[in-house]
């Protein structure tokens, strides 16, 4: 294990684990956490991965492969079992980023603790209008569907609030070169107007007119 750790490049978080279990099997107490530094690796590290070997096997296996992240499986070690094998599923198939991965479960525990349910149930009505596209749109686009969907479930108010934005900045009928902007989360009410010029000598010749608007 260790000539593969300095040959082939970092132990995977199974195989790390695996190692302290060897260690603790086959080494004096005082010596196992010696003998892990030595490969390279933190043993408080090891500790905090230990409880990812009771995971399901296909967790395992796509975490030694890489398709899910470390946070990602330790988040899983805390839900049941069904909804973590749901989102192993929904994150193969969509082929979700460790970014992703880690904002979806964020939406979800934010929606289940608004309403106690499965995780699974949160997609009730989701994954259809996910799957109603299919045909029309490609996985990444798919996966953005499904977390704007799941943004507007986890975030009730402020979806509300940007689209009453939106709707009021339509009703302005802006040029196609000016737009404006909110400011994040709606925390001000000040806005941001944004005025796109071709060059220099265009903002030379608007500037007179942009400073008698604010003047």
């Amino acid at each position: 294990v260790i000539e593969d750790q300095l040959l082939s490049g970092s132990l995977t978080p199974i195989m790390a684990a695996r190692l302290l279990v060897i260690c603790n099997t086959e080494l004096p107490e005082n010596d196992v956490d010696d003998f892990i530094t030595s490969a390279g690796i933190n043993p408080a590290r090891c500790k905090r991965l230990l409880p990812l070997l009771d995971l399901e096997q296909e967790i395992r296996n796509a975490l030694h492969l890489n398709v899910i992240s470390e946070k990602t499986a330790l988040d899983f070690f805390s839900m049941s079992p069904e909804d973590r094998m749901f989102l192993l599923d929904l994150f193969t198939h969509l082929s979700l980023n460790f970014n992703k991965q880690k904002r979806l479960i964020e939406f979800c525990r934010i929606i289940t603790g608004m309403h106690p349910q499965p995780i699974k149930d949160i997609f009730t009505g989701v994954l259809e209008q996910v799957s109603d596209a299919e045909k029309l749109e490609n996985v990444p686009q798919k996966s953005a569907t499904l977390m704007r969907r799941l943004h507007e479930l986890s975030h009730p108010f402020s979806t509300r609030a940007e689209n009453e934005f939106n709707k009021s900045i339509n009703t302005l009928r802006l040029p196609s070169n000016v737009s404006v902007h909110h400011s994040p989360s709606f925390e001000r009410d000040e806005l941001t107007l944004e005025i796109k010029l071709e060059n220099f000598d265009q903002l030379e010749n608007k500037l007179k007119d942009i400073r008698f608007l604010f003047s």
